[in-house]
């Protein structure tokens, strides 16, 4: 009996050229019996394989190859127990499974970080480095999506400006290192006045800010903008010689976007920041709704 390796390349060399399944049975007396089909005939060479398994004349099941000599009267079978043929290409058929298995996972787990370091690298992109909080690009996707289902809901939301008054002075009095970090503390101010997740608070550019409110009709509006002065002018601050006020404070200026208003977003913001000028000019620390004279002052 040859080895597995042997039979393996036996039967890999009738495959090779072109050979039909054919099927041998040892009998008790020696005599080689071919059964139909029978292998092609290649130089007189009846050559046959079997791969299924068949019962030798052990009564053993048994896979094989053999070749039959027309000339010689000679026939030559390579068999092996099927059991223990087959034992080996379980194991590599299992080893292979494991193996694409864990090639899937792996692949799986590739695209996943991927995908977290693609969503990690656009989150950067929507934050101020700064301040960490949104920025004017975070901005101007979430109030166009805000305003489209101002549109769906019937349902107001209200877009504010925001300004801390005398800021440049502050920063020329004290430095950048003190403008940085008071920015940062209003920032967090502002996040604490707008709890809400649905609320958006961003940096609009220097020490601007925007805050957007879906479901935040122009009545609401007023009580979250002064939650954020008196939020602001808590932080005690100590404001520049030039100030109005005792500690830094904001100028707000918001704008009420109707269901049946014309919402594009650039024109809620330029109503809003009309609004800002006109809190400005009332010395600052008080919001002021849009196409109206109306201030909301600071709680002491």
């Amino acid at each position: 009996m040859l080895s597995q390796s042997r039979f393996a390349t036996v039967a890999k060399l009738a495959e090779q050229q072109g050979i039909q399944i054919g099927l041998a049975r040892q009998r008790t007396d020696g005599e080689m019996v071919r059964t139909l089909p029978l292998a092609s005939i290649q130089s007189g060479l009846f050559v046959g394989t079997n791969i299924d398994g068949y019962l030798d004349y052990r009564n053993q099941i048994v896979v094989g190859s053999w070749r039959w000599i027309e000339e010689l009267d000679l026939g030559l079978i390579t068999e092996i127990n099927a059991e223990e043929a087959y034992q080996n290409f379980d194991k590599t058929s299992w080893a292979i499974s494991l193996s694409q298995w864990i090639t899937n996972i792996l692949l799986l787990t590739i695209t996943i970080l991927n995908w977290l370091r693609q969503a990690q690298i656009e989150r950067f992109t929507l934050i101020d480095p700064l301040t960490e909080i949104g920025n004017r690009k975070h901005l101007d996707a979430e109030l166009a999506r805000i305003l489209e289902d101002v549109k769906r809901s019937k349902l107001a939301a209200t877009v504010m400006m925001l300004d801390i008054d005398k800021f440049k002075p502050y920063n020329d009095e004290y430095g950048h290192l003190k403008g940085d970090k008071a920015l940062k503390l209003i920032a967090a101010a502002l996040e604490v006045a707008v709890p809400r997740s649905t609320d958006v608070v961003t940096r609009y550019g220097g020490e601007e800010f925007c805050v957007v409110l879906p479901y935040t009709d122009a009545e609401h509006a007023k009580v979250v903008a002064d939650k954020i002065l008196s939020e602001v002018v808590a932080l005690n601050i100590t404001p520049s010689s030039k100030a109005h006020h005792s500690a830094l404070s904001m100028s707000i200026g918001y704008y009420c976007c109707e269901p049946h208003d014309e919402l594009e977003p650039l024109m809620c913001i330029e109503n809003a920041d009309k609004a800002l000028y006109q809190a400005k000019a009332q010395r600052g620390n008080v919001a002021v709704r849009f196409g109206t004279a109306e201030l909301k002052l600071a709680r002491a």
